[in-house]
């Protein structure tokens, strides 16, 4: 677990505050989470069982998101389009 700084939290809280879109890292980051919940969601239905290994797995991506708004914040990531 990684706490921010205050002047970390500062810029994260101005970022919010002026509508400043997060760096394309986690925007497609939250696309691959919100696509995996869908799939659990229907797997789901469908069986009638929970996947454990696919909660892990969204589990882990959300840690993963943390962690690059954790670095957005740091000043660790630009807000550059993302054209890999």
């Amino acid at each position: 677990m990684r706490f921010l700084a205050e002047e970390d939290l500062v810029r994260l809280l101005h970022y919010q505050a002026n509508n400043v879109p997060p760096p394309w890292q986690i925007r497609q980051l939250k696309e691959q989470i919100d696509d995996a919940i869908r799939s659990a969601e229907l797997n789901g239905s469908v069986t009638g069982a929970i996947d454990m290994k696919m909660v892990h797995t969204i589990v882990q991506m959300k840690i993963r998101l943390d962690n690059l708004y954790a670095d957005w914040a740091e000043g660790k990531l630009n807000n550059d389009s993302g054209v890999n």
